[in-house]
């Protein structure tokens, strides 16, 4: 109980705010459950149309959240950073999205068992409007279909 006082009391965060399942011992993840790690096969608004998504989460040694996404457009695949996580409520995350198109950010909101989420991205953390949603795919049926899609011939 005082290591989980003292990680509050040095972050001034309040336990309220922390998603369901998350660990507040000494020398583990505290913000960021394991539940969160692995692929959403998605869309994401990209140009003027939805376009496919996969977006990964894992936490890394430090028990840092670390997150990427791969999207397939009209000119072939695209590949991001998903920076600087914060939380942002309850089952909520705030992060900054980097790619070669620019720089803005992206608000998700998680699923309790954080199976799926909706989100919205923009170029300000006041202007996130654009969507980006994702739900992890256990059968691969969704990966396959990302696969396909991007071996077609462009014309």
């Amino acid at each position: 109980m005082k290591k989980s006082f003292l990680f509050f009391l040095l972050t001034g965060l309040s336990p309220g705010l922390l998603p369901a399942g998350t660990v507040t011992t000494a020398g583990q993840n505290t913000l960021f459950p394991s539940l969160m790690e692995g692929e959403y096969f998605g869309q994401v608004y990209n140009g003027d149309n939805m376009d496919p998504v996969v977006t990964r989460f894992e936490i890394g040694t430090a028990g840092q959240l670390q997150g990427s996404y791969l999207l397939q457009d009209e000119d072939g695949p695209d590949t991001g950073e998903l920076l600087n996580p914060r939380p942002d409520g309850a089952y909520t995350l705030l992060l900054d999205w980097k790619d070669r198109h620019g720089t803005g950010v992206v608000r998700l909101l998680f699923s309790a068992d954080y199976s799926r989420f909706q989100g919205f991205w923009g170029m300000q953390e006041n202007d996130t409007s654009l969507p980006w949603n994702g739900r992890k795919d256990i059968s691969g049926r969704l990966q396959a279909r990302l696969d396909a899609s991007a071996a077609r011939p462009r014309p």
